[in-house]
């Protein structure tokens, strides 16, 4: 059977939003060749006008030595977190050792000026240990936008044939959500190796073809007040191994900004864009992107509801063009094009 678990760090629903990030880059330290400390950063996207409410970090870890009797440091943006490594979550993993997950509250000193945060670790140890995944989720505070969430970490390890189940049942789902999501970090051993996701009984994502950790997100769910999700590890070999599940139903006043019109005239465009939603966008840019040869960018600031700007670009007469409009909300991204 499956080794490990996941465990629920948080489960509420809010006025405001959340954000994710994650480097799943792997990081060795100890034993005899590799270095005793190192650091990995990560950028969090939050709106200016935010007010955070919460900020907590997960590490994850791959040891051949028992986690709880590692000798350990670790830092947050040069603050000292913690001298000791206490695992919630540990996974068996036979001969490669163990697989362990610890998660910290650091909201006393997070920093929002602060762009990229740095996490550092320190082991000393006669085999190494690797910094398989670290994570960042901050809880925060937008007039527009109401969002029920949990967050789900821990080490969890299957083998082929194995599988793994769980139920989370949200609170105060918005009767009106128009969104709902799902966050899933994971890791495979062998580029054969195949780990199947399903939410509610539907298939929703197949992870397969590469070696380590990936951060997946998973848009065409169903709003629902509950959600059973099941991991199967259905081919390769070596152990697959999840690290964090994030399901979210929101209702959010965004923007949507469209293309409405262009002119083309020789080497220019003139594009028209207008903002359909019902929100202003925190950031908006047009970007004209030739394949094979260039890509260019016009920043256009914030755009209100119903605000319509033109602009004209440069762009070959004799060749076709994509035009992507990029604007962001909450700190997150989103987007349409056309071919011209």
């Amino acid at each position: 059977m499956a080794t490990g678990d996941l465990k629920i760090y948080a489960l509420e629903a809010i006025r405001g939003d959340i954000a994710y990030s994650s480097t799943v880059a792997p990081l060795r330290l100890g034993g005899l060749s590799n270095p005793r400390i190192g650091a990995v950063t990560l950028t969090i996207p939050l709106p200016e006008e935010a007010s955070v409410k919460r900020v907590l970090l997960e590490i994850g870890l791959v040891t051949k030595e028992y986690p709880e009797r590692m000798r350990w440091r670790l830092w947050f943006d040069g603050v000292a977190v913690s001298r000791e490594y206490r695992p919630k979550s540990i996974a068996v993993l036979g001969e490669e050792g163990y697989y362990s997950k610890a998660v910290f509250d650091v909201t006393p000193i997070f920093r929002r000026e602060v762009e990229v945060h740095k996490v550092t670790v320190s082991y000393e140890g006669s085999d190494p240990a690797i910094v398989e995944h670290v994570g960042m989720l901050a809880i925060y505070d937008v007039p527009d936008s109401v969002v029920s969430y949990a967050f789900l970490s821990g080490a969890l390890a299957l083998t082929p044939g194995e599988r793994y189940a769980l139920s989370v049942r949200l609170r105060d789902v918005p009767s009106d959500a128009t969104h709902a999501s799902m966050r899933l970090v994971a890791s495979l051993a062998q580029r054969t190796s195949t780990l199947r996701v399903y939410v509610n009984g539907v298939e929703k994502t197949r992870l397969t073809g590469f070696v380590g950790a990936e951060d997946v997100t998973i848009e065409e769910i169903p709003v629902a007040d509950e959600y059973r999700i099941d991991v199967a590890h259905e081919a390769g070999g070596g152990h697959a191994k999840v690290s964090t599940i994030i399901i979210s139903v929101a209702k959010r006043a965004l923007p949507d900004i469209a293309i409405e019109a262009v002119e083309r005239s020789g080497e220019k465009l003139r594009v028209t864009l207008v903002n359909r939603g019902v929100s202003a966008s925190e950031k908006t840019m047009l970007l004209v992107i030739v394949p094979g040869e260039s890509m260019k960018r016009l920043e256009l600031g914030p755009m209100k509801p119903g605000e319509a700007k033109t602009v004209e670009v440069e762009a070959p007469a004799d060749r076709r063009v994509t035009l992507r409009v990029v604007w962001v909300k909450h700190g997150r991204p989103y987007h349409r094009e056309v071919r011209v």
